[in-house]
């Protein structure tokens, strides 16, 4: 058993380059153990914080513990991990010529489709002095494998894992080094202690690299051929990018070039940077016009907020003094953004680490190529090296509500996580709507009696409040009109949650290894998702093909399945039921065998096109699940798999090409000869203002080694 710290997805601040760092480390665990003859563990003397255990048994799958919290003076409570038997994948990792590569190491990341990333529940080991490697704690289902090697450029791989022993082997070329100097674009003078991460097309394994007083830096192993990514970051500075340089993907915080894999063992790419400027203003009680103190005030570039899923920890923050000034220095420059928090107040201003998620990139364009929809419009604008003053931010006092968490016994619940939300989902509207009328919050945590106060509470909305304890995993939730806030303490009752179990038959009878997850959808959905909030439950069915989840809360919840590729459940790898408060619900699964459909996506002059996306739909529609099939996105190569595809069905396949770095005047452009008729009617009707499809059809599950062909020549630059 290894002690890990707890590293998990927060959506409200994710930060690229933590998850780029974490995704192939090969850190030292800060403890390990090994279980007595009865199972059991023990970790002493550890600092608070949170944590995780990681599980490792000869014949068993690798086990990742839930979240482990320790606090002072609080007791723990007993960890318990249940182990399934694990599948085998063993291989070689070579280079080119076919030698193997000796200590290469191999990452094993279970692929979660539908379910919360886990990129940081790693199984690792490295290779042999013949490059052989192993695996013995896999379990049946997908992975994806990475693999990296010093001198060589990392690589990954998807590859389903069954109950018989597979082979999986993995080719390195030699890498190349990238490098280059970073400077201050107004004087050229070096800027140091800037952190580079490159990363190579659509396998994100990063390599890091951190500026030196003369300004360089050096990024070695790279991929010598195809896209590579920059990822640059200093506090106190804004990347530059060029035109050709831009990623729609990484706006503001990095850049793309294209190699071409004659270069030579080191390519030279210089780097340019803007220096920050200096916000100078007040928090201010917009009751009394006073200042604030200690509010805590955060500056972040809009150009890094808008339209990317990462970024939010770019940018400052700093704290007003005792009359609520503050004085930002290093600011980025560019459109900015500014927000504050301070107890007891709230802000009109929406959470805009939130809404960048679902409106920077959710532009309508309009015929003129003018934004319709601008998210950040009527930000301040910062100069290089420039001063913005004035800028007072106003802050409402708010409501408070006290409270107690009580356990099923009525007993008072110490250590309790309580969550607030503004308003209730309302299932008529869009989840865009719903975002818009939200606003997370940081949780606080009850004491030793149970009892919580949150202050800063919105005025004239109900509030929804929710608890959650891992000795009662069912939790609690309520709202709270408007009106009723502060008026009389509140009790959330904790309780154990309700048991999701049943029977998986296979084609020959009971059938382990399909890891059932369940996500509870009821308190806040999707919402609460992309905010840090939600939660996912586990199991994997047994060799009598039992599973059970215990702890469940009432509501709806979604259910998502992982199976390895031969085989696919009944009624589609979505689906959804009902449960009620601490009951028990028997839920039976079907697994069927199914086909891998392969191919290739080509543009018109044969060359190969990459992150095409790809449907396979019944030619007639299923009740339970509807005309889709099968999914995929083709690979740097253009190849694809269709897997899960039903026997006896016949399909039509939908191939949608969606190209890269289009600008404001190819979108017009191509929207014009659309309208205008230029092309044949037979070609036109494959082509919107920003993508291009095709349409095949009479295909089966019997289908092999299919050829894809996309006319890509509206969209050139001609």
């Amino acid at each position: 058993v290894a002690l890990l710290p707890n590293v998990s997805f927060d959506f409200r601040n994710l930060d690229l380059i933590a998850l780029l760092r974490a995704m192939i480390r090969d850190d030292d665990p800060l403890g390990m153990t090994t279980t007595d003859e009865s199972g059991n563990f023990i970790f002493e003397n550890i600092v608070p914080g949170e944590y995780a255990a990681a599980v490792t048994a000869e014949g068993c799958e690798f086990k990742h513990s839930k979240k482990i919290v320790i606090r002072i003076g609080a007791a723990t409570a007993k960890v318990r991990i249940d182990l399934q038997s694990g599948a085998m994948l063993s291989g070689t990792v070579k280079d080119v010529n076919g030698q193997g590569i000796e200590n290469a190491l191999i990452a094993a990341m279970r692929d979660t489709r539908g379910g919360i990333p886990t990129v940081f529940k790693t199984l690792k080991t490295r290779s042999d002095a013949q490059g052989k490697f192993s695996f013995s704690q896999l379990g049946q289902s997908r992975y994806q494998f990475m693999v990296r090697a010093k001198g060589f450029a990392s690589t990954s791989k998807r590859i389903g894992v069954s109950a018989k022993n597979d082979d999986a082997d993995f080719v390195l070329s030699k890498g190349i080094t990238v490098s280059g100097r970073i400077t201050r674009r107004n004087d050229d003078e070096p800027i140091e202690g800037v952190t580079i991460l490159g990363f190579g097309g659509r396998a994100p394994i990063a390599v890091e690299a951190l500026s030196n007083a003369d300004g360089y830096y050096e990024l070695q192993d790279m991929k010598a051929k195809g896209q590579v990514n920059l990822i640059v970051k200093h506090e106190h500075y804004k990347l530059v990018i060029p035109e050709n340089q831009k990623s729609p993907e990484l706006p503001g915080l990095g850049m793309k070039f294209e190699l071409k894999g004659d270069e030579g063992p080191i390519f030279h790419h210089d780097i340019q940077m803007t220096g920050g400027g200096t916000i100078k203003g007040r928090v201010i009680n917009q009751d009394t016009g006073e200042g604030i103190a200690r509010a805590t005030v955060k500056v972040q570039s809009a150009e890094s907020m808008n339209g990317s899923p990462f970024g939010a920890s770019d940018g400052k923050t700093v704290t007003t003094n005792d009359q609520g000034v503050f004085l930002i220095e290093g600011a980025p420059p560019g459109r900015v953004s500014l927000s504050a928090k301070a107890e007891g107040f709230y802000s009109e201003k929406k959470d805009m680490n939130a809404l960048r998620m679902l409106l920077g990139r959710a532009r309508n364009t309009s015929s003129s190529g003018e934004n319709a929809l601008d998210p950040f419009a009527g930000l301040p604008n910062l100069e290089d090296g420039g001063l913005l003053v004035g800028q007072d931010i106003m802050l409402i006092p708010g409501l408070s509500q006290e409270g107690q968490t009580r356990g099923p016994a009525g007993k008072p619940v110490a250590g309790a996580t309580i969550r607030w939300m503004e308003g209730k989902l309302e299932k008529k509207r869009s989840i865009l709507a719903n975002m818009l009328s939200q606003t997370a919050t940081d949780p606080t945590i009850t004491d030793k009696n149970g009892r919580f106060t949150v202050k800063g509470l919105k005025k004239g909305i109900p509030i929804e409040f929710t608890a959650y304890h891992p000795d009662f995993p069912g939790g609690a939730s309520t709202t709270v009109p408007f009106e009723d806030i502060g008026q009389e303490k509140l009790t959330l009752r904790l309780t154990a949650g309700a048991k999701l179990h049943g029977h998986v038959t296979g084609p020959n009878g009971p059938f382990a290894g399909l890891t059932v997850h369940a996500q509870p959808q009821d308190t806040g959905g999707m919402v609460a998702v992309i905010l840090g909030q939600g939660k996912e439950f586990t199991a994997i069915s047994d060799k009598s093909g039992d599973y059970s989840i215990d702890g469940l809360p009432a509501g709806k919840v979604r259910l998502s399945f992982d199976v390895s590729d031969e085989f696919a459940v009944v009624g589609g790898e979505w689906q959804s039921t009902t449960i009620k408060t601490d009951t028990d619900k028997m839920l039976d699964f079907t697994i069927r065998r199914v086909s891998t459909v392969n191919g290739i996506v080509v543009d018109h002059n044969g060359k190969s096109l990459s992150r095409v996306q790809l449907q396979l739909l019944r030619t007639q529609a299923d009740e339970k699940t509807g005309k889709q099939e099968s999914w995929a996105s083709s690979a740097d190569d253009g190849t694809f798999k269709l897997r899960r595809v039903s026997k006896g069905e016949t399909y039509e396949l939908r191939a949608t090409y969606y190209p890269r770095d289009l600008d404001e005047a190819q979108i017009e452009r191509v929207a014009k000869s659309i309208a205008e008729d230029s092309y044949d009617n037979d070609v036109r009707d494959g082509y919107s203002a920003n993508s291009a499809w095709v349409t095949m059809t009479g295909l089966s599950a019997e289908s092999r080694d299919l050829r894809v062909v996309i006319d890509t020549r509206i969209f050139e630059k001609k």
